[in-house]
């Protein structure tokens, strides 16, 4: 197998690049992440309010 194009030129910028493209889908993962809705916004109204059971008037 012959390699002489592999300069060590070539092999800095593929390397270069490999890191740019790494960066750039790391920070729109990390973008996406911030973006998403947090885990109390997932609930209802209801799901939020405390489970105590209402006191009606008859029930005394």
């Amino acid at each position: 197998m012959n390699l002489d194009f592999l300069t060590p030129e070539l092999v800095d910028t593929l390397i270069i690049a490999n890191i740019i493209i790494a960066l750039a889908i790391a920070s729109v993962r990390f973008y996406r992440d911030l973006r998403r809705p947090t885990a109390m916004s997932w609930r209802s109204p209801d799901e939020t309010q405390p489970s105590v059971p209402a006191i009606h008037e008859s029930d005394s």
